[in-house]
């Protein structure tokens, strides 16, 4: 049940952090490497389609992750949704640079305080404690709004090298 309620959350997680409308039906893909989780989820499609608002749900160990496309981690399982005609994307990513600033300056302030010593001296150990805490988070937001902007951005070439005159 937990691993029904992962998948579904995180979907839904997405569709929410990208701006993607409930009411709109989706297609979602998970990597599945392990037998037990994949047999599973495929017993529970219906609900996942439907708790999810999907249209289409494909899972296996050998799915491809489609370029646009955001992405969540459910334990061992990746889950993306393809973004392709479903919003703009230079808006998206204009949007998420945005918000990657803002919280850059959040960061910032919140390690300044913790490189203070007069703070680290005066403050009580549960205000240094929550100012970590808040840091540590700010971080993992930064880390995942940086992520979610990756994954719009078309794959580089390998292989390929510019030459500069």
């Amino acid at each position: 049940m937990a691993l029904i309620i992962g998948v579904t959350t995180s979907i839904r997680n997405i569709r929410s952090e990208t701006g993607i409308v409930p009411q709109k039906r989706i297609e979602a893909i998970l990597k599945i490497k392990r037998k037990e989780e994949l047999e599973t989820l495929e017993r529970n499609t219906p609900y996942i389609r439907n708790l999810a608002r999907l249209s289409k749900i494909e899972m296996g160990p050998d799915v491809a992750k489609p370029i646009p496309s955001a992405s969540a981690l459910i334990v061992e399982i990746e889950a993306w949704v393809p973004l392709k005609g479903l919003i703009d994307l230079e808006k998206e990513k204009e949007r998420l640079k945005r918000q990657m600033d803002k919280i850059e300056e959040e960061l910032e302030g919140a390690r300044e305080k913790l490189k203070s010593k007069d703070f680290l001296s005066k403050a009580p150990e549960k205000v240094i404690a929550k100012e970590r805490e808040k840091e540590r988070e700010l971080k993992e937001r930064w880390e995942r709004l940086k992520k979610n902007l990756e994954s719009l951005q078309p794959p580089r070439r390998r292989g390929t090298r510019k030459i500069v005159n």
